[in-house]
């Protein structure tokens, strides 16, 4: 994908376009056994994969399939300039498509959930070594900042969303 390698990937592309079809059609089949909208729950990357399916799908879909959006430790961020962005533009792409809580002012309930409880120090070891470097891959610095271990709480919440910190790490690694 030509756009994967320069760094303006899009969420129907071919990097995530597996992800986006099989939580769609998931989305799909769970609404029509039950009758009623979901809420879609993602953990880190889900988080933001969450919205891409939302971006990809469309408004006529998003509003007749889906009631909410949770996310956990998800960074939602568009990193600065300066900064390799892992997703090669995938989530600068949502923003500017879909900013922030996007379909809130159509009734869907957007929750995101992050912590504060891991502070990035290059110098630290453990959680803290840990989260000066994943601070940095997202935001481009990782010295005092807050989050859970791999996500900054900076990136981690979306304008318009309801937002919860909790003291905890984020799973995995």
């Amino acid at each position: 994908d030509p756009q994967f390698v320069t760094g303006n990937a899009q969420p129907e592309g071919p990097a995530f376009s597996w992800y986006i079809s099989k939580a769609k059609a998931t989305v799909e089949q769970a609404v029509a056994a039950r009758g009623e909208r979901v809420v879609l729950v993602g953990h880190s990357a889900g988080g933001w994969l969450a919205r891409a399916l939302l971006c990809v799908a469309g408004d006529a879909w998003a509003l007749k399939n889906v009631r909410g959006v949770v996310t956990l430790g998800a960074p939602h961020a568009s990193p600065p300039p300066s900064v390799a962005d892992q997703t090669r533009g995938t989530i600068p792409n949502v923003n500017n498509r879909q900013p922030g809580a996007f379909y809130k002012k159509d009734g869907v309930f957007y929750v995101c959930v992050s912590s504060k409880r891991v502070v990035g120090d290059e110098s630290g070891d453990g959680a803290a070594k840990n989260g000066f470097t994943a601070y940095r891959l997202i935001l481009g610095k990782g010295q005092g900042v807050a989050g859970d271990g791999f996500v900054p709480i900076e990136a981690a919440f979306l304008d318009g969303a309801t937002t919860l910190t909790l003291n905890c790490f984020h799973s995995g690694g």
